[in-house]
């Protein structure tokens, strides 16, 4: 099930139910909608537990789940109007099905809504929706050996690899600039700098 929206309501662990209760409440109202309906079908999604206020919704599991995403999209819909926003989401290869079916639902509800949606993913992923002409696909091809030189450099900072290590980065990571950066850290760390450090040849 997806979180809860960033731009949603401040709820702290270390207050109490109450306190929590009453963020959430100010957060719904501020966006526009009535806590009476979407406190009984967020409140779960955030361990606040029922109560003689909002009692959970007697409706089949299915229905309270499309009445949730699109309690959510209205939401974030409601405060991007409200203060104009920006949602990333990262590795949307990697998203369950029903925070793609947010995505979707606000990739079609959402064009005329101040708010830009920026989604990164593998190029194997295929959206389930449509591209429309509010949509840009940016597709980022791997990094050249130069460029993976040059990150290297700046990972490394002050040490210069030995060549032969460089080579062996290149190889491995194959152009992708977090395999780039992890493994440079990497070699860094497992590899004492008298041994690993070295001039450019």
């Amino acid at each position: 099930m997806p979180a809860i929206p960033a731009i949603a309501v401040d709820v702290e662990a270390q207050l109490d139910t109450n306190e929590r209760l009453a963020h959430l409440e100010s957060a719904l109202v501020m966006a526009g909608l009535k806590p009476a309906e979407a406190i009984p079908l967020i409140a779960p999604l955030l361990n606040l537990p029922a109560s003689a206020k909002y009692p959970p919704v007697p409706i089949p599991p299915e229905q309270q789940r499309r009445r949730l995403l699109a309690m959510l999209v209205e939401w974030v819909l409601s405060a991007a109007r409200a203060q104009p926003s920006v949602i990333v989401i990262e590795d949307l290869h990697w998203a369950d099905a029903s925070t793609l079916e947010v995505v979707q639902l606000l990739v079609e509800q959402g064009p005329t809504a101040p708010l830009l949606l920026l989604c990164t993913a593998r190029p194997e992923f295929h959206p389930q929706w449509p591209l429309r002409a509010h949509h840009t696909q940016i597709n980022l091809n791997r990094l050249s050996a130069r460029n993976v030189r040059e990150m290297i450099a700046q990972v490394a900072a002050r040490h210069a690899l030995a060549s032969e290590t460089v080579n062996t980065v290149i190889e491995r990571t194959g152009g992708v600039p977090l395999f780039v950066e992890e493994l440079t850290r990497a070699v860094l760390e497992a590899v004492a700098p008298s041994s690993q450090v070295a001039r450019y040849r």
